[in-house]
């Protein structure tokens, strides 16, 4: 089954190549793996497209055209005063909002990873929560 390949006094076993994959689990192949990142560049692209509308709103008129103006260099007063708002307030909301949502995300992927909850040093308060959440099949 294994093959021993002596290396000095050491004995090595390799393993066969079926081997290296866990029990159950499946391999997605060439065009899983082209349709996932398929999947990551459409929600990419709609993220870019929300932050830009979301740039675009608020009560000082900023419009698609004021924001295409900055982006590709005008330098007239408009321009500068749409640079005042988007750097001023825009912009660092909608960092700020990008930053929760990907914090929020990592804290429920945690929370639903068997590894985090099963661990020791997770509090009883916690194990609780995450008992009474669970739906059991």
């Amino acid at each position: 089954m294994s093959e021993q390949v002596s290396s000095g006094s050491v004995v090595v076993r390799e393993r066969p190549a079926d081997s290296l994959e866990p029990q159950g689990v499946k391999r997605i192949g060439t065009a899983g793996a082209l349709g996932a990142v398929g999947v990551l560049l459409l929600l990419a692209g709609l993220l870019f497209l929300v932050a830009g509308w979301h740039l675009t709103q608020g009560t000082s008129g900023v419009g698609v055209s004021e924001l295409w103006a900055l982006a590709t260099g005008g330098s007239d007063a408009t321009a500068e005063s749409t640079r005042q708002i988007l750097v001023g307030s825009r912009i660092p909301r909608l960092a700020a909002g990008i930053a929760v949502g990907c914090a929020l995300g990592i804290a429920g992927a945690l929370l639903q990873s068997p590894g985090f909850t099963l661990r020791g040093g997770t509090s009883e308060v916690l194990r609780g929560i995450i008992a009474k959440a669970v739906i059991r099949d």
